[in-house]
């Protein structure tokens, strides 16, 4: 299960589809996308590590992606979500 809070129409735990892939973009449309204050370029996946406790932070500007470019597109189409894994889209200006 991923965790995904914020400006998106549908937030909650979410389950990925089974033997899928799931990518911070595809979560965020599965669950109905973003609301009109939601700020994808400042999109945030909290990972913590089970064994360790270790808290990783991963920053993604979701609209770059959307846009192609190189770089930022190859980061978020490889970047699959984790069990626990917390995907929080930000207000503008929050």
């Amino acid at each position: 299960m991923v965790y995904l809070v914020g400006q998106v129409e549908k937030p909650g735990n979410h389950l990925p589809p089974q033997g899928a892939t799931l990518t911070p973009a595809a979560l965020i449309a599965n669950a109905g996308g973003i609301t009109g204050a939601g700020d994808l370029s400042r999109m945030r996946v909290t990972r913590i590590d089970p064994k360790t406790g270790q808290t990783s932070g991963f920053v993604f500007d979701e609209a770059r992606v959307r846009k192609g470019e190189s770089g930022v597109l190859a980061q978020a189409a490889t970047f699959a979500l984790k069990p626990d894994d917390i995907v929080f889209v930000p207000a503008h200006g929050q």
